[in-house]
């Protein structure tokens, strides 16, 4: 497991970097092309660099306010927030923020930068059409 994460940091810097280089690209062609002069790439370089530490911190919290996720605690739902309790207990990590998202989807997704910043998304579909076990 520690493999996987240590190889998803890699591949996040990666892509962050290629971001990075395409945006000052991008720049650099409107230097050349239209005769900006050097401050295209300079400003290219500052908003790829705001964008990447936009995505990089907030990231979690723009998914999780676009799919309409509802934060919850142990009181809102205690079926729902033990289980996920529960796993991660038994895996040994922090327990994430719990969100709920009114839709009859069957869905469920993580996201956050590491495991103190972590928070899980189920639907309530997925939480009403699953077994105990399944979930």
């Amino acid at each position: 497991m520690y493999s996987q994460i240590d190889a998803n940091k890699r591949k996040s810097a990666i892509l962050i970097f290629l971001f990075m280089a395409f945006a000052v690209a991008i720049g650099w062609f409107l230097n050349w092309y239209f005769g900006y002069g050097y401050q295209s790439i300079v400003i290219a370089l500052i908003i790829s660099i705001v964008m990447s530490l936009v995505s990089y911190y907030q990231g979690d919290k723009i998914a999780l306010k676009m799919s309409g996720a509802k934060l919850i605690t142990k009181e809102d739902n205690p079926y729902v927030y033990r289980l996920v309790e529960n796993l991660t207990m038994t895996a040994g990590i922090p327990t994430p923020k719990v969100h709920l998202i009114e839709s009859p989807a069957l869905n469920a997704f993580a996201t956050g930068r590491d495991p103190e910043h972590a928070s899980i998304a189920l639907t309530t579909g997925i939480v009403q059409a699953l077994q105990n076990e399944e979930l």
